[in-house]
């Protein structure tokens, strides 16, 4: 679909495809491995809020066994850790 989409406050995703107005959507979405590394560092930043706006109605998350060991391995590195986060604690953040 192509068009001009909205995330309102209320966590609605709304799309325009067109002349014919808003209307409610559900999105596909990929997470990026970087997304997930900013929102372990940052727990103000964007790629926290949209995580935290997970799960959601208007979201369907698409994932592959490769992007999810990408996600583990990346992950694991102790320059993404957060201080005082163990590995298990990381990966059980994946599950």
């Amino acid at each position: 679909m192509r068009g001009v989409f909205a995330l309102i406050p209320d966590g609605t995703l709304l799309a325009t495809p067109g002349k014919s107005g808003y209307i409610n959507v559900t999105m596909n979405v990929v997470l990026d491995t970087s997304v997930l590394v900013a929102a372990m560092r940052s727990q103000r930043g964007a790629s926290q809020h949209l995580l935290r706006s997970l799960p959601s109605p208007h979201f369907t998350p698409a994932l592959s066994v490769a992007l999810y060991m990408e996600w583990q391995a990346v992950l694991a590195r102790p320059e993404h850790r957060p201080p005082g986060v163990s590995d298990e604690q990381m990966l059980g953040f994946l599950r």
